[in-house]
This record gives C-alpha cells, sequence and structure tokens, in this order.
C-alpha cells in the first residue's frame, strides 16, 4: 500500500503513521514502529537490500562511523 503525497515542515506537529486506511477497515499493525525512514524518492532494489542488511540501528547517513541510533542518543 502507498500514498504519493507531500510532505511540508511540520514542526513540532505529529505525523501520524498506520492509521486508518482509505476503504476505513483500519487495517493497522498491532506493535510498535520503532524506525522510520522518508526518502524523497524511491529507493532502487539494491539500496533497500543495503537497509535490510544492515540491520536495525546500525544506519549511518552521514558516513562518520557512528550510528544514527547511537548519535540521536549521545551525539
Amino acid at each position: 500500500m502507498s500514498w504519493n503525497l507531500q510532505l511540508q515542515n511540520l514542526g513540532d506537529s505529529k505525523l501520524t503513521v498506520n492509521a486508518k486506511t482509505l476503504d476505513g477497515l483500519g487495517r493497522g499493525i498491532n506493535g510498535l514502529i520503532d524506525d522510520l525512514l522518508i526518502y524523497n524518492r524511491a529507493l532502487s532494489s539494491e539500496e533497500v537490500g543495503q537497509l535490510y542488511q544492515q540491520g536495525a540501528g546500525s544506519l549511518d547517513t552521514d558516513g562518520d562511523g557512528l550510528t544514527d541510533a547511537w548519535e540521536r542518543g549521545y551525539g
């Protein structure tokens, strides 16, 4: 399922993810979403594979050798 929409600067507003579907049936997940990545383009299958192989908490988007999760918590 996907949506095509323009995101604007939300400031301190909340972004709702996993809300009711367009048909109103609300087929959401039963759990928590820990990490959410939003890109301004479609990822290639190779990029998706790389993200999958990195696993949770090992993403280093700025290439400084420190994971993004560590930088958010301690950086």
